[in-house]
């Protein structure tokens, strides 16, 4: 494993930030959320994208 040093200085946490709504957007096939799903018990797309990447 090499562990090395990122290239997005400051703004790497906003480009991280910014990502989960766009994952979530994309996951859903770049269509709007559907209202009442977050109530309805369902984790939003990017929860599962996240569980996947830490996985690895």
């Amino acid at each position: 494993m090499e562990i090395g040093l990122g290239t997005l200085g400051p703004d790497a946490v906003t480009v991280g930030a910014a990502i989960l709504p766009l994952a979530d957007f994309f996951a859903r096939g770049g269509r709007r959320a559907e209202t009442g799903a977050e109530t309805a018990g369902e984790q939003p797309a990017w929860a599962t994208t996240v569980r996947e990447r830490t996985a690895h």
